[in-house]
């Protein structure tokens, strides 16, 4: 089984805001802004009864989107890229509905060149920071924030969206409509509906609250440079190389998305661990 580390989620290039992690430890994660052709808007996300709609709790935020550079004013029209779909209760869904992520372009060349298939598991993370409410607003706790795990989805099919029949309970996603539909590098991958070595548990899903064991980034240091196991040493991941371990923490590489790890048993029990532990507690 190989491993993926996929970056997701507002980061300082599209949407320039860390996710949320609400004073009571509930994470959200903020879709990026989408395209007009985007079926899925900001006020169509239902982050649970106490908060209600995302682009409410994003109107409470002190910072702004921002995309390409410019502020962006989020309303309940505006459109968002829900991708990757992995929570069942944000959105109303099908009943034959799965988790499901797409990829296009230069970062699905870089999975299509790893070999990514049925059985590999993605860890979805994304850029986070603890927040705080004052006078109905909120507010980001000091400092840049940090790198972490929300999600994960464990590969049952690939659809090739220009080659093979798109199943009507997908056609809402993002990857299923627009113009990717029609490009031949065009995937989405459809999760299992429970992973391989524990049927207990699903093949796609969210972490609800934040915990120390989902954090990539070092204690102290920017949010670039990880606490990775030593164990990892020398084995291969794309786009990083043995100048990316440091003497006191790994260097994640600024750009690209799919951070692809060579099967390997230690990455495969470390990732089966941060689902497992983390859902036993």
């Amino acid at each position: 089984m190989k491993v993926i580390l996929s970056r997701k989620g507002s980061d300082s290039a599209f949407g320039g805001i860390p996710s949320i992690i609400l004073p009571d430890g509930k994470i959200i994660s903020i879709p990026i802004p989408g395209e007009n052709s985007e079926l899925i808007s900001y006020g169509d996300i239902n982050c649970g009864n106490r908060i209600g709609k995302l682009s409410d709790l994003i109107s409470k935020l002190s910072s702004c989107i921002r995309f390409n550079g410019e502020k962006y004013a989020i309303t309940e029209e505006t459109k968002c890229h829900m991708d990757p779909d992995i929570n069942g209760a944000v959105y109303p869904r099908d009943i034959m509905w799965k988790g499901c992520f797409g990829q296009i372009g230069a970062a699905q060349t870089v999975l299509e060149k790893a070999n990514v298939d049925e059985g590999d598991l993605f860890l979805f993370f994304g850029w986070f920071n603890r927040t705080y409410y004052k006078d109905n607003r909120l507010y980001y706790c000091k400092g840049e924030g940090f790198h972490m795990i929300y999600g994960w989805l464990q590969i049952e099919k690939k659809i090739y969206t220009s080659q093979m029949k798109i199943p009507d309970w997908l056609t809402y996603h993002p990857h299923a409509n627009g113009e990717k539909v029609h490009n031949k590098n065009n995937c989405i991958y459809v999760a299992n509906e429970n992973l391989t070595w524990d049927n207990g548990i699903r093949g796609y899903g969210m972490f609800d609250t934040y915990d120390e064991s989902l954090v990539l980034t070092k204690a102290g240091m920017s949010r670039s440079r990880w606490r990775l196991p030593d164990s990892f040493k020398g084995i291969p991941i794309t786009y990083h190389s043995e100048r990316s371990w440091k003497d006191d923490y790994f260097q994640s590489a600024c750009r690209g998305q799919e951070f692809v790890f060579q099967d390997n048993p230690i990455v495969e029990a470390w990732a089966r661990d941060i689902i497992s532990k983390y859902l036993s507690h």
